[in-house]
């Protein structure tokens, strides 16, 4: 069956790829949004950068955003790296592998093939992931616009403080 912590990654990386395209979730943001510790939510991002699901920036701006294109991602793909596969016989040398009857692994094998035939573009909204976010330049940093800049209008140095009276 389908773990707690396969459960969670799933909806992180949906929570991941539902932002507009240039903007990043971070992490105390993804936290508060799934009501999970941001240690917890560390150890599963973790695993989904090393597959190369998700990459990460740091610094203002930072966060983490999708690394593959979520039409091509399949649920499975997010499940198998969290989940234990089953096997029959202990002389298999998966390791961690739980051995289980075949009543088991074919509800598996049915899972698998559900999950293998869903991807994450199904999920969310794929316009999202091709429309800029407001507001952004068309650079390739998509920094926010600079706001207006102030001109004060009064003297800057004693000398024209002086000068004035």
């Amino acid at each position: 069956m389908i773990s707690n912590k396969t459960d969670f990654a799933l909806k992180t990386v949906l929570a991941i790829a539902s932002q507009p395209a240039g903007r990043p979730l971070t992490t105390k943001a993804m936290s508060e949004r799934l009501n999970l510790s941001v240690s917890y939510l560390e150890s599963i991002l973790k695993a989904l950068k090393a597959q190369g699901l998700i990459r990460s920036g740091k610094g203002p701006g930072g966060g983490y955003q999708m690394d593959a294109d979520p039409s091509f991602v399949t649920v499975w793909d997010i499940a198998k790296i969290f989940e234990t596969p089953l096997i029959t016989s202990p002389a298999n040398p998966h390791e961690g592998a739980l051995v289980s009857t075949d009543f088991e692994l074919g509800l598996q094998q049915v899972i698998e093939r559900h999950l293998t035939a869903t991807t994450l573009a199904e999920l969310v909204d794929v316009r999202e992931w091709d429309t800029p976010a407001s507001g952004t330049s068309n650079n390739r940093f998509k920094f926010k616009p600079l706001p207006e800049m102030f001109i004060p209008r009064a003297p800057n140095s004693v000398f024209q403080l002086s000068m004035r009276c």
